[in-house]
């Protein structure tokens, strides 16, 4: 049993390290992939334009401009939200907003959920809204205070950035109009500055002061600076983890060495090679780190499952091999002790 007993503390190391390394650097790992994942949802990488004047300058020209910048990935403009009601029902019946789309195609905004696409002139209602206005199929008219009227083709989902969309229904027009606002999505959160800084070059308005930009830019880079930080913070975890627990196997490793000197110098003294020697007390070690960092596994993993804190499976195997191969490392020194001590001399004074 004594002989196990250094195993042992070597296995329940192991498991040690890979636990306390994979949980708390880890769930940094984690919490920094929900970051990103949070920084590549398109409401992250949104620039709301607004004509807060009226220099018109949100044409279907400039949209189509927009569109073709290398940073952006959809763009999207709409005129002032008009209120309209359900024809069939007239004035005395509930209302809801309808926005014209400028140079943008619908399919862009929205995703259909029944009926057909709008023509110019035709429009399609949101789910909300075609219930608000008691329209049973996506079929009817709509019709704005001033009598323009147009004629409903299907409904429509919305999703961020455009659930704004929800709550209204969207035409196409017959003519070319001028938008009030537009919503601008670029490839990925760090275009944000440069894209703001290239459409006040391209709407370039007669007075600056009426292009509104707004954009999550500042919320982006703090972001990512703090993703960075949790990123070195788990890096510096891990690594004292790491050197604390190569110590500790280090240290048991030759301490059983020298317990059991008289073995080993009997081993050499049969004729067993340095090399064999050394290579026999790092596999024995190694053995004892596989084992532990397997359960170490299995304890960080039910550990997250009970906090609902799972690290990634793959940062988690990462920490396994590190402490596996940080323990091998710290086993070589007491190999290379008990491969170079004299056979004799040991069997001498064992």
């Amino acid at each position: 049993m004594a002989a196990r007993v250094p195993t042992i503390l070597i296995l329940l190391a192991a498991a040690a390290m890979t636990f306390a390394a994979a949980a708390t650097s880890g769930r940094g790992a984690a919490l920094q992939e929900q970051l990103e994942q949070r920084l590549e949802d398109a409401g992250a990488r949104v620039i709301a334009v607004t004509d807060q004047g009226s220099d018109g300058f949100l044409t279907p020209e400039a949209v189509s401009v927009i569109a073709d910048l290398s940073s952006v990935d959809t763009v999207a403009a709409v005129t002032k939200a008009s209120t309209v009601t359900n024809a069939a029902l007239g004035w005395g019946g509930p209302t809801v907003s309808v926005w014209g789309l400028v140079g943008t195609s619908p399919d862009d905004v929205v995703t259909l959920r029944a009926g057909r696409w709008p023509e110019p002139g035709e429009a399609i209602v949101s789910a909300t809204s075609g219930a608000t206005l008691r329209m049973e199929a996506p079929s009817g008219a709509l019709v704005t205070r001033d009598n323009h009227t147009y004629a409903v083709v299907g409904t429509y989902d919305a999703a961020a950035p455009f659930d704004w969309l929800r709550d209204g229904a969207i035409y196409v027009s017959a003519t070319p109009g001028v938008g009030e606002q537009a919503r601008v999505i670029v490839d990925d959160v760090g275009q944000l500055g440069p894209t703001e800084r290239g459409l006040r070059r391209l709407l370039a308005p007669t007075d600056p002061a009426n292009l509104g930009l707004s954009s999550p830019r500042d919320l982006a880079e703090t972001s990512q600076l703090v993703g960075g930080d949790v990123r070195l913070a788990g890096y510096e975890t891990t690594l004292i983890v790491l050197l604390v627990g190569a110590l500790f196997v280090g240290a048991v490793a030759l301490a059983d060495v020298l317990i059991r000197q008289r073995d080993l110098g009997r081993r050499r003294a049969l004729g067993i090679t340095r090399v064999d020697l050394m290579s026999l007390i790092v596999l024995r070690a190694a053995l004892s780190t596989t084992a532990g960092a397997v359960l170490g596994i299995v304890a960080v993993t039910a550990f997250g499952t009970a906090t609902e804190t799972i690290a990634p499976l793959g940062h988690t195997a990462a920490t396994a091999t590190l402490v596996v191969v940080a323990a091998l490392v710290a086993t070589v020194p007491a190999g290379m002790v008990a491969a170079h001590r004299d056979p004799v001399a040991v069997l001498r004074t064992a």
